[in-house]
């Protein structure tokens, strides 16, 4: 309770008020250093252990990172690094073995914390290096200056007294002579004050915010007993050595050059903020000294014997201390009351003071006011000291029933701290938000004249001055080219510099403006400056006066809009862009970076209209009668992308490349023509972020998972059959969901890298080895499965003449491989690195057949969650190396190279678990068994593998058949992503229904009749509206898995693709239907129909319609499977009612198009016509009597008792 009152209300918290995402940041560091230290005490002697701490941890790290403040976040990271190294080596110390556990838990805790804010950090990390204070020498501090910025010694007194230079939310004082309350108005100098300042002038002056050092008296007077107790020393010792570390980097001692080594450290200008964890670890001491006090007092009464190590010392040095420091405020407070009573003698003292300092008399009016001030910190000081020394004597006294001690201890520790912090907690009125001055209501006005294109302002200010202080101009809308931010890009500060020397960098500010002279600047003009606030009249020609009030405000006559065009361009040497920005016109011709050259022809000024204008995006339309440069003079930076397209056309933008134009700027070339351009903001910083933080999330859900798992689970030969099928039916369900969805995430990421042609070489790799791998495997795995789960003693028998039979097949499938290639290369020009990617697909295929024949075992021994757990924890592998290696430039090869790593890892993962739980994988061979094993699994192959063709056969006949054959895979293949994860909708359904569609095939007909019924009626109510609203939303689907540029191609091929749902998963739920009717012989005629249909219609379409033709052959192929589908279903069921089943549906999905349709029109975002779309399909569906069939009226009986029952428990 003390720890927490004293790190909540804390000096450095309360006055962290000014930087909310300081304190949003600090509060996290007690619960990141609570779970690391429960992650290293509970792991020691079994990683399970600590697994539930390491998630919290990751968590609580995770949302620190995400608050925003990445100084608190790198001080946050050094004290856990500096705690476990100290837990770690008290583990080692006690048992002379590396704590390895632990230490594993530990770094996979900060790995995943940090990835968790990934989103944060990745996009603050790539902004700061752009930072003006790193890199350039211009703006480099050294250790010099940041020791200048340290505590000065002076500064410890206000770890006691934390007013005494001054509160600037105290604006008054009670004057010791009449003991009225007089507001503080003027110094003994004559000028105008409204808050002490003792010390301000000063260099090594700090204001409150970075001197806010104070904790309270009574955790001061708890630390002395916490070093003093035996029984806690190994928790007391490291926190008070990172206090004493931590008050030696707040004043700047050399130790500080040690910490001034690390990375990124030389950015951070304030050693003052290691107060940070000085008060943590106050906050711990003083709850450890109270704990050391209270065990020793309980051990005394309950008559035990002494605890060795024991507290004997804690309790000797807390009565010293709760009697030296109650005597001492008694004092203090007898002297404070003879001052009030002959306050004359004092306030001489006082005069003589200020006489002797000019600092004193800037800072108090006189002698008197500087008594009356220092007397309420005085009198704040003694009843601290006195009612912290009363707290610590009622610490020791016999323990009661009720804990006296803790309501004195915490009223003592909540007066003193409230007492100085409780000004400083922001209470103004916030209407004052609402006020709006004359000279903002008259900017306002401009803004809003319909022919006013956007500007800028800035001010001109003189000594002293602060009209409209930076930043304050966003509350209204205004744009201002002053700002006050932590980071600043270097490259603003050198334009700005250009136009004024920049004196307040050190304050991370861009300064007004303070010469008259520097508003002739054409860099001013270029940086859409219209305006000018100032109190000084202005006599430039070229600015006019609009508004005279409070302030003024000029405009500026010469100001450039915020977007036009040059036909002429010239280029120079990033070290020359300096000396050409000031001697260039910047009307003239765009100035860019590069080797020195002309070009274009000197022309006007071309305007350009700004169509539309979002915090991320920018829409442009401009006119060229011939080629000419398009600047923009918003901020160039590496996330910005250009896009541009004919104007008033529905065409395909085109991405086009940005340049930097006159140091700071964007810029586009454009050919003569009307063009809209668009910049949108998507830095790569913020996509791998996002990555990383879905990567880690699902990374902690697989750890809380497995760990829950472990403690709630048991296997037992006892299971209940019901138990065991759910628990290897949801379970490998859920996780093939998680699996599919990252796979999902590291195709955003992977395709928006690749581009379309890479995406298109990396998918028909895929595909490619797809067909060989289904040859190599030949079934073995369902057969393994099938036999051992028959009898478990032929388990090593199978398996070894498995991986054999395997081994042989795969080396006879190279020369085969290698010839289909050779085809390609000479007949459609398959390029190298396909090649590679193949080579290396082909080693993880070798790899691959250990681990699936593994899984068979584990399958066999209905242990299939097993393989799902490590599925998941290799796609979790593959994506993040995945996402390594394309950030490298590894392109789609080293995605290939990737997969050999992660099936390495999956083989020697279940391989392991195998021989840990049932056998040592053997390799075995025996001919006669081999062929057997061979012929059994030979038709389960075959129906495999033309299922295969029959989905993935048109990629393969993509690249051949089209002269940009890479690009449409790559388009096609990015489309087909969505069809494969909704795939998951039949699949599931009919595992589920399928072993009771298998008793009813074999005692009740007419009830496998009306299940199947009953399941088409589902599917079509399903995938109707699925397929409807994807094709409206296609283009925002792409959009956001691929990016603009597999646009609108992957749109077109997922609009069609979309449509063989409905009879897809008719298909689906129909060939388990013909299983369960004893028909698996005939489902490979039915497929040779349908693969047939499929190659020659791909053969006939795609050569002149490419990737819409393969999407159509999908779509109708699905029909050519229906049929034999169907023939083969009537010789055992009554023919189907096709217009019953489909009719109701049909028709809701027709109204739920055209409402769509009309929230198009509408113009509703994309977010708010989906739900409202579901909720028109679901009114529709039910007004048409959906749930009024026979077969409907059965589920929804079955719903309602369900419910009832529900509620009734």
């Amino acid at each position: 309770l003390l720890s927490g009152i004293t790190y909540m209300f804390s000096a450095f918290m309360v006055v962290s008020v000014a930087f909310t995402m300081i304190i949003a940041a600090a509060a996290w560091l007690p619960w990141c250093l609570l779970a690391l230290e429960l992650t290293v005490r509970h792991s020691h002697s079994r990683l399970r252990g600590g697994l539930p701490w390491l998630v919290a941890g990751a968590i609580f790290l995770g949302l620190q990172a995400l608050a925003g403040h990445a100084e608190i976040t790198y001080y946050t990271l050094l004290i856990m690094a500096l705690l476990a190294l100290v837990r770690l080596g008290q583990a080692f110390s006690r048992t002379r073995r590396l704590p390895w556990r632990p230490a594993v838990l530990v770094v996979a805790m900060v790995m995943l914390g940090i990835g968790l804010g990934g989103v944060q950090l990745l996009p603050f990390y790539e902004l700061a290096r752009t930072n003006f204070r790193s890199g350039a020498a211009a703006y480099r501090v050294t250790y010099q200056d940041v020791i200048g910025w340290a505590y000065p010694l002076r500064q410890l007194a206000t770890f006691l007294v934390p007013d005494l230079y001054g509160n600037p939310s105290i604006h008054g004082y009670v004057d010791l002579v009449s003991l009225h309350w007089l507001p503080i108005t003027r110094n003994a100098l004559g000028e105008t004050i409204s808050d002490v300042a003792w010390g301000k002038g000063l260099p090594s002056w700090k204001n409150y915010v970075e001197a806010g050092s104070y904790v309270g008296i009574l955790p001061l007077l708890l630390a002395l007993p916490a070093l003093a107790s035996r029984r806690l020393r190994q928790h007391v010792w490291p926190f008070a050595a990172l206090a004493l570390l931590s008050l030696l980097f707040v004043f700047g001692t050399p130790l500080y050059r040690l910490l001034f080594l690390l990375p990124g450290i030389n950015q951070l200008h304030t050693p003052f903020r290691w107060v940070f964890p000085y008060t943590l670890s106050l906050a711990v001491l003083a709850g450890l000294g109270a704990e050391a006090i209270v065990g020793a007092g309980a051990r005394e009464q309950q008559a035990l014997p002494p605890a060795a190590p024991d507290d004997r010392g804690a309790v000797r040095v807390a009565q010293v201390v709760g009697r030296v420091a109650t005597a001492a405020g008694a004092l203090a407070l007898a002297g404070l009351v003879l001052v009030v009573a002959w306050p004359w003698p004092f306030i001489g003292l006082a005069d003589r003071l200020l006489a002797a300092s000019e600092l004193t008399r800037r800072a108090f009016s006189d002698g008197r006011m500087l008594l009356s001030y220092q007397y309420r910190n005085l009198l704040i000081f003694s009843l601290a000291l006195l009612g912290s020394g009363l707290a610590v004597l009622a610490l020791l006294r016999p323990r009661r029933r009720f804990p006296l001690w803790q309501l004195v201890a915490a009223a003592v520790l909540v007066g003193d701290l409230f007492a100085i912090g409780y000004g400083f907690n922001p209470r103004a009125d916030p209407r004052l938000l609402t006020v709006q001055p004359p000279v903002i209501a008259f900017l306002k006005q401009q803004l809003a004249k319909p022919d006013q294109s956007p500007w800028r302002f800035t001010t001109l200010i003189r000594p002293g001055e602060k009209p409209l202080n930076a930043n304050a101009g966003m509350l209204f809308g205004l744009e201002d080219v002053r700002g006050y931010d932590s980071v600043i890009a270097r490259q603003y500060v050198d334009y700005m510099s250009l136009v004024e020397p920049q004196g307040e960098l050190l304050y991370n500010r861009i300064a007004p403006l303070t010469q008259e002279q520097s508003l002739g600047s054409p860099l001013l003009d270029l940086l859409n400056v219209r305006y000018v606030i100032t109190s000084q009249e202005i006599t430039r020609p070229d600015y006019r006066l609009v508004y005279q009030g409070e302030l003024r405000v000029y405009e500026n006559l010469h100001v450039l809009p915020r977007a036009f065009a040059l036909t002429a361009a010239r280029r120079v040497l990033p070290p020359q862009l300096a000396d050409a920005l000031k001697t260039s016109d910047p009307r003239q011709a765009v100035l860019l970076e590069g080797q020195p050259q002309e070009s274009g022809v000197p022309g006007t000024l071309l305007p350009v209209s700004i169509l539309d204008r979002q915090p991320n995006e920018v829409l442009l339309l401009a006119r060229l009668p011939q080629p000419a440069w398009v600047v923009l003079t918003d901020a160039y930076a590496s996330g910005w992308h250009a896009y541009v397209r004919p104007a008033g056309s529905s065409d395909t933008e085109q991405a086009v490349e940005i340049e930097r134009a006159y140091g700071n700027f964007r810029a586009v070339h454009l050919p003569a023509g009307e063009w809209e351009l668009r910049f949108r903001y998507m830095p790569r910083s913020f996509q791998i972020g996002l990555y990383a933080t879905f990567l880690s999330a699902v990374g902690l859900l697989l750890i809380a998972v497995a760990w829950l798992w472990g403690r709630f689970y048991s296997r037992s030969a006892d299971d209940h059959t019901v138990r065991r099928v759910a628990k290897n039916s949801v379970t490998p369900m859920a996780l093939s969901l998680i699996n599919k969805l990252i796979d999902m995430a590291f195709a955003m990421l992977m395709l928006r890298i690749l581009a379309p042609e890479g995406a298109g070489r990396y998918q028909f790799a895929v595909t490619f080895i797809g067909y060989f791998e289904i040859l190599v495997r030949f079934g073995l795995g369902t057969l393994i499965t099938r036999e051992v789960a028959r009898d478990q003693a032929q388990g090593a028998r199978y398996l070894g003449n498995s991986l054999v039979v395997r081994a042989l097949l795969w080396l006879a499938s190279l020369p085969v491989m290698a010839l289909v290639l050779l085809a390609y290369v000479l007949w459609s020009g398959l390029t190298q690195d396909v090649l590679f990617a193949v080579g290396f697909f082909a080693i993880s295929v070798f790899l691959g057949n250990f681990a699936d024949s593994f899984s068979a075992v584990f399958y066999a021994h209905e242990r299939m969650e097993t393989p799902a757990f490590v599925s998941t924890g290799t796609t979790l592998v593959k994506v993040a190396l995945g996402a390594i290696v394309l950030l490298v430039g590894g392109g789609f090869v080293g995605l290939a190279a990737v997969s050999v790593v992660s099936n390495l890892f999956t083989a020697l993962i279940l391989g392991w678990l195998l021989a840990r739980d049932y056998l040592r994988p053997r390799l075995a061979y025996d001919g006669t068994f081999a062929r057997e094993m061979v012929r059994e699994s030979f038709p389960l192959m075959i129906n495999h593998l033309l299922a295969t063709v029959f989905f993935q056969v048109d990629v393969l006949m993509l690249k051949p058949l089209r002269a940009n054959g890479d690009a449409e895979v790559g388009y096609y293949g990015a489309a087909y992503r969505y069809i494969r994860g909704l795939d998951i909708i039949p699949s599931y359904l009919t595992l589920a229904l399928f072993p009771v569609m298998s008793r009813y095939a074999r005692s009740a007909r007419d009830s496998l009749q009306r299940a199947y019924h009953l399941s088409l009626r589902l599917l079509f109510a399903l995938s109707l509206p699925i397929a409807m609203g994807t094709t409206f939303i296609a283009r925002q689907l792409m959009l956001l898995l691929a990016g603009p540029d597999f646009l609108p191609q992957s749109q077109y091929a997922l609009q069609i693709l979309i449509w063989y749902m409905p009879l897809g998963f008719i298909n689906s739920v129909t060939q388990y239907v013909l299983i369960a009717l004893d028909e698996q012989q005939y489902l490979t005629k039915a497929f040779l129909i349908g693969v047939s249909f499929n190659m020659v219609a791909n053969l006939i379409g795609i050569p002149y319609y490419g990737y819409k033709a393969a999407a159509v052959v999908t779509v109708l192929s699905e029909v050519a499977l229906l049929i034999p589908f169907m023939r083969r279903v009537y010789r055992h069921l009554e023919p189907v009612p096709w217009l019953d089943l489909a009719w109701r549906p049909l028709l809701a999905t027709a109204i739920m198009g055209l409402g769509l349709e009309a929230m198009r029109r509408l113009g509703l975002p994309v977010l708010a016509q989906v739900p409202l779309a579901a909720v028109v399909y679901g009114l529709a569906l039910l007004a048409l009597g959906f749930t009024r069939s026979p077969d409907m009226d059965m589920v929804v009986g079955l719903l309602r008792r369900r419910l009832a029952h529900a509620a009734q428990a």
